[in-house]
């Protein structure tokens, strides 16, 4: 059920209940003065007051002001680019059903083009594609002064409301300041992620984000700051493989070897029945002792090491506890990395079981977990970031 739901919610973050607030309160005033500005401009009792998109447009301008799609010139832009899409449509194909299949994905070809996306431009494409040729009977005017009206009135109160709202601008733009009133960045601005970098990113994604950059490079920066204060501090059992494949001292060396093959592992810990790790077995362990079976070559040994022996007697090693080595060395999930970093170091494995306070096998760790580690420990300290 967990999975499903957030295969269908996603990772949305709900509004704060301010923000939330805050955002009611703006679309509702933008509304009204939208219906009141298109009231006192209208020239006839004819032309409608407000356009059923814009509703839509409401919940952008108003709920998530520093959107990109929330700009004027996505805003108006993309508005105006649609309806006019729609009209070409209404006049060149006759069908209105087949012009509004056409607008909508033509309007969204140029919107993105034109860098001025707008999502509920699309309705506005499809509308004035299906009214289109009702609307031009009576005129170009007709036909698009609504529009305008609205398109305005939007405008002028989305700059209004969202620029005495606290927290908020409009249009939204990044604010760079320096500490000494000097062209050079901040000292933690100097590192780190910069605008070449974020452009790099978002071309190799090749999809729309629909966040400012400046928002971005603010809630990388939270992240970052908030991860570096986490991993100061981590532990074994913070980094450690929690899904262990492990196998017990009777398993037979086939089957041990076919889970260190399926998994890709080079090492599985070697447990009792109270889940106490008793050795480790790894690929050396395999090879070590395929030496000493008969055969004509390496692969031909080990072929035969792994195949069980039939009858009680048996001249080679049948179990994972004949080959294993001992004792292992294991760290606490407790412990720092700095301890699985000295096993790893000074003793020469590969990997480390991690333990509970019982002792009991609740992880692995290896170097490539603690080469993960430093990796993003660098990454992510407090270099800052700079928008360019």
């Amino acid at each position: 059920m967990s999975r499903l739901l957030r295969a269908l919610v996603g990772d949305a973050v709900p509004l704060s209940w301010g923000e939330a607030n805050r955002s009611a309160i703006a679309a509702f005033c933008g509304l009204g003065f939208t219906a009141l500005f298109a009231w006192l401009l209208r020239l006839d009792a004819a032309t409608p007051l407000l356009l059923t998109p814009i509703a839509a447009s409401t919940v952008i301008l108003f709920a998530i002001p520093h959107s990109p799609l929330a700009q004027p010139w996505s805003f108006a832009g993309g508005s105006t680019l649609a309806a006019l899409v729609g009209l070409a449509c209404a006049l060149l194909i006759p069908d209105p059903l087949w012009a509004g299949l056409c607008a909508v994905p033509l309007a969204i070809w140029l919107m993105g083009r034109t860098a001025c996306l707008h999502p509920p431009a699309g309705a506005q494409a499809l509308a004035f594609a299906l009214a289109g040729r009702v609307l031009l009977a009576q005129g170009w005017r007709h036909a698009l002064w609504p529009l305008a009206l609205n398109l305005g009135g939007m405008l002028i109160a989305a700059f209004a409301a969202n620029n005495l709202l606290k927290g908020r601008r409009y249009p939204f733009r990044a604010e760079k300041t320096a500490t000494h009133a000097t062209r050079d960045p901040e000292p933690l601005a100097r590192l780190g992620i910069r605008h070449e970098d974020l452009r790099h990113a978002m071309t190799k994604m090749d999809t729309f984000l629909d966040i400012a950059e400046a928002d971005l490079v603010s809630v990388y920066a939270l992240a970052t700051q908030h991860a570096f204060q986490r991993t100061t501090q981590l532990t074994c059992g913070d980094l450690m493989s929690r899904d262990v494949i492990s196998v017990e001292f009777a398993t037979d060396l086939e089957e041990a070897w076919h889970s260190l093959r399926d998994h890709h592992f080079k090492a599985l810990p070697v447990i009792d029945r109270a889940r106490r790790v008793i050795g480790i077995v790894t690929q050396a362990d395999f090879i070590r002792h395929a030496e000493g079976v008969a055969g004509s070559g390496s692969l031909e040994r080990l072929k035969r090491l792994l195949r069980p022996t039939p009858g009680p007697n048996s001249d080679k090693a049948e179990v994972v506890g004949q080959i294993m080595s001992v004792p292992a060395c294991c760290v606490a999930a407790s412990a720092p990395l700095s301890d699985a970093l000295a096993v790893l170091a000074t003793v020469g494995k590969h990997h480390v079981p991690v333990l509970d306070e019982e002792r009991r096998l609740v992880g692995m760790l290896t170097q490539s977990d603690l080469l993960a580690a430093l990796y993003a420990r660098l990454a992510i300290q407090p270099a800052g970031l700079a928008a360019g």
